[in-house]
């Protein structure tokens, strides 16, 4: 699902100028699910105002940053490049989950792994980095944002949990996160979208199927991470997002006509 919906995102993106707007509709999408399918409401429980306060004042905001910054990054890199910026995550976790998590082990063989992520980021970095500056920016600001909503929410659903359901987190997650988007999409800089808009009922049936697609590829996610977070260290589940991701690199290379110099492969 990680690796499908960045594939269909980057597509979105491709046919309009509406990366927050998608955002924000993939994230309603999340929420209308949860309320309609009959499993999933009746599983939500949010339990005390406090944990509800604990859960919101932290995690939506780090989400909607990691996402919006996600779709930001796609429209101004390749998806190579995102990629393998997103590869050195595990990297900032371990560090900062080792001071968290006490029963957390650092090894030779796990010291290992992360330096040959690190290499092969430079490897690619020296050969097919391609993005604009603002590229950059958002693929950093992603990056931190990853690390710590991972973090936050690993101390909250396992470390130091609180008593509100997976699909109660969910519903906070994307229905507060939609809303601190809106202004950012409304707004009159440069990265507001009120002016385009109308390009989504310009958008044709294959359009509309891709971000059908993606908004079922969210709630996957958005599911399949909240329940993984209380089995696995962040750091962990980092490692297992980055591990599905070689389909999209060679989706980039061999559709999109992406980097594809033996360096920036090997990398």
């Amino acid at each position: 699902a990680s690796a499908g919906m960045m594939i269909v995102n980057k597509l979105v993106m491709r046919g309009s100028h509406l990366p927050i707007t998608i955002v924000i509709i993939q994230m309603l999408f999340t929420v209308v699910t949860i309320v309609v399918v009959p499993g999933m409401r009746r599983a939500i429980r949010f339990g005390s105002a406090r944990d509800v306060w604990r859960w919101t004042r932290a995690v939506p905001p780090l989400f909607a940053l990691m996402l919006s910054t996600s779709m930001l990054a796609l429209d101004h890199a390749t998806m190579g490049a995102f990629i393998v910026v997103r590869n050195l995550a595990p990297v900032p976790a371990l560090l900062s989950e080792a001071f968290i998590d006490r029963s957390l082990k650092i090894d030779l063989q796990t010291m290992l792994a992360m330096a040959l992520s690190l290499a092969g980021v430079i490897l690619y970095a020296r050969n097919d980095l391609h993005s604009s500056p603002l590229g950059f920016l958002f693929m950093g600001i992603n990056l931190c944002a990853a690390v710590l909503e991972r973090l936050v929410q690993r101390t909250l659903i396992a470390l130091d949990p609180i008593d509100v359901s997976k699909q109660g987190m969910m519903m906070i997650n994307n229905g507060v996160g939609a809303l601190l988007l809106v202004p950012l999409a409304l707004s009159p800089t440069r990265f507001g979208e009120l002016g385009h808009v109308h390009e989504i009922a310009a958008f044709d049936a294959r359009q509309w199927a891709l971000l059908l697609l993606s908004c079922i590829n969210g709630v996957a996610i958005s599911y399949a991470a909240i329940h993984l977070q209380k089995f696995v260290s962040a750091s962990t589940l980092m490692v297992l997002a980055n591990s599905n991701k070689f389909a999209v690199v060679a989706f980039g290379i061999f559709v999109l006509g992406e980097s594809r110099s033996w360096q920036a492969v090997l990398g």
